[in-house]
C-alpha cells in the first residue's frame, strides 16, 4: 500500500477545533468564472447533444461549494429559478459577486471554451450558438435582468425570486418533487455518503422527462501517491485518514452510479468515461475493492447524463 503519511496523519488532527475549516479548500477550481462559465457550457453542451430537452427554467445544483458560479452562469444564460445544495454553507458574497461580472461579460461576447483538462479532445468547446442563439441572448442579458440577478446574488444566503441555497439538504423535502427541469452537479457526487438516498432525491426532484448531468471524479484527491491507491486502503485507515471531517471523498467507483441510476429507473443518455493509467490491480486492494473491474480501476472521471421517464 502506497500510503500518504502526511494526509493520514492530518486525519486525527481535524478532531482539534478550527483545524479543518482553516485548512479546507471548500469551493477549489470553482472560484474562477472561467471554470463556472465552461462547465456550464459543458453540461448545456451534453445535455442538447444527447436529448431533446428544451431550455431549463429551473434547475439543481448538488455541491457548488464556495462560489455558486455554475448556477449563476445558469440564471444568465436564462435560466428563472437556481436550487444550490450543499452539506455545509461556503456561501462568499464577494466572491459571488466577481463571478457574476465576469460571467456576464463572457456571455455577453460568446467566449468559447479555452480551459484545458480532460475534455481537451472531446468536441465541445465551441460556444453553443444553436442553444444560447442570439434572440435567446437578447432576453436573458436584458439590462433589467442582469440588474436584478445581481440583487438577488447579494441577497444571498437568503431565499430570494432566483435562488434558493439550501443548506444542509440531507433529505429530499428541501425541494418540492417534480418541479426541476435539469439537475447537475461537478466533481460533488464523489463526495457524498449516502448515494443512494442521494439518487432518489434526485428522482423525486425532477419533473418527468426531466435531465441530469453530472461529471464525477474517482481519483485519490491526494489521499495516495498514486491517482487511485484510496482503493488500497482498509476501512480502519480510511476512517482514520477522514477523521472529523464533514465530508471526504465516498470511494465509490463508475460502477455504483450505474447500478444506482439503473435502480431508480433513470434513462441513461451518455455514460462518458475519461480513462487513466492504472498501476494498481484488483489485487492490490482492500478487500471490499478486490471485485473492482479494469473499467473501474481505470475511470478517472465519468460524465453522466440521464433522464427520468416520463
Amino acid at each position: 500500500m502506497n500510503l500518504n503519511i502526511s494526509r493520514l496523519l492530518y486525519g486525527p488532527a481535524t478532531y482539534i477545533p478550527g483545524v479543518y475549516r482553516h485548512f479546507s479548500m471548500g469551493g477549489g477550481c470553482a472560484e474562477s468564472a472561467e471554470y463556472c462559465y465552461t462547465y456550464w457550457l459543458r453540461h448545456l453542451n451534453m445535455i442538447f447533444q444527447n436529448s431533446s430537452a428544451e431550455y431549463p427554467k429551473v434547475i439543481a445544483e448538488l455541491g457548488p461549494g464556495s462560489s455558486l458560479g455554475i448556477g449563476i452562469a445558469a440564471l444568465i444564460s436564462g435560466v428563472e429559478k437556481y436550487y444550490a445544495l450543499d452539506i455545509m454553507e461556503h456561501h462568499d458574497l464577494s466572491k459571488n459577486v466577481a463571478i457574476f461580472d465576469e460571467l456576464v461579460a463572457l456571455f455577453k461576447n460568446k467566449t468559447d471554451i479555452t480551459l484545458n483538462d480532460f475534455y481537451k479532445d472531446k468536441d465541445i468547446s465551441a460556444f453553443p450558438k444553436s442553444v444560447l442563439t442570439d434572440k435567446h441572448l437578447e432576453t436573458a442579458l436584458n439590462s433589467d435582468r442582469i440588474k436584478r440577478l445581481r440583487e438577488d446574488i447579494v441577497r444571498l444566503p437568503n431565499t430570494n425570486e432566483s435562488i434558493q441555497y439550501c443548506v444542509p439538504w440531507y433529505d429530499s423535502t428541501v425541494i418540492k418533487s417534480n418541479i426541476v427541469d435539469t439537475l447537475i452537479s461537478t466533481v460533488a457526487l464523489e463526495h457524498i455518503d449516502d448515494l443512494e438516498q442521494t439518487y432518489g432525491s434526485m428522482y423525486s426532484w425532477l419533473k418527468p422527462g426531466g435531465v441530469m448531468s453530472h461529471i464525477i471524479g474517482y481519483l485519490s484527491h491526494g489521499s495516495a501517491n498514486e491517482w487511485n491507491g484510496h482503493w488500497a486502503y482498509s476501512d480502519f485507515i480510511w476512517r482514520v485518514m477522514r477523521g472529523n471531517r464533514p465530508y471526504f471523498i465516498n470511494r465509490q467507483p463508475h460502477s455504483t452510479h450505474i447500478r444506482l441510476l439503473e435502480k431508480y429507473g433513470f434513462e441513461f443518455l451518455c455514460d462518458l468515461k475519461f480513462k487513466e493509467t492504472s498501476n494498481l490491480k484488483a489485487a492490490d486492494c482492500a478487500p471490499r475493492f478486490r471485485e473492482l473491474s479494469d473499467e473501474d480501476l481505470s475511470t478517472i472521471y465519468g460524465h453522466i447524463l440521464a433522464r427520468k421517464v416520463a
